[in-house]
């Protein structure tokens, strides 16, 4: 399996915790959309996109966007209210659609390291 399938665990409101296998390296769009007791996910190393609206209205309280992730959606983690902390590790290019954070309701803090943004995060 090397993508998540749009829509695959859209709603599935028990989820709380995923480990995504380390061969996944796309999230579809709406993957895990409106999974609002989501709260952790330990992404794969090997992860290049994260799709639209993938992780929005979730519970997300930390993500570390791995160092090989090349492109991160518009509105990827809209909605995520408890979002305290969002690190990413890339070396190289990230490109962030617009509206990547869009609506949050938490003081956040980004921790980046050397990257190139070629878009508006917060839009």
């Amino acid at each position: 399996m090397s993508y998540i399938e749009w829509g695959a665990f859209e709603g599935c409101d028990n989820l709380t915790d995923i480990n995504i296998p380390q061969n996944v390296m796309k999230i579809e769009d709406m993957t895990f959309a409106d999974c609002t007791s989501l709260e952790n996910i330990k992404l794969p190393e090997k992860l290049q996109e994260i799709g639209v609206k993938a992780f929005s209205n979730t519970d997300l309280k930390e993500i570390v966007i791995p160092d090989g992730t090349k492109a991160i959606d518009i509105k990827a983690f809209e909605n995520c209210k408890n979002l305290k902390k969002l690190r990413i590790l890339s070396a190289g290019a990230l490109i962030c659609s617009n509206g990547v954070l869009k609506h949050l309701k938490a003081k956040m803090a980004v921790v980046f390291r050397i990257l190139i943004v070629l878009s508006l995060i917060y839009g």
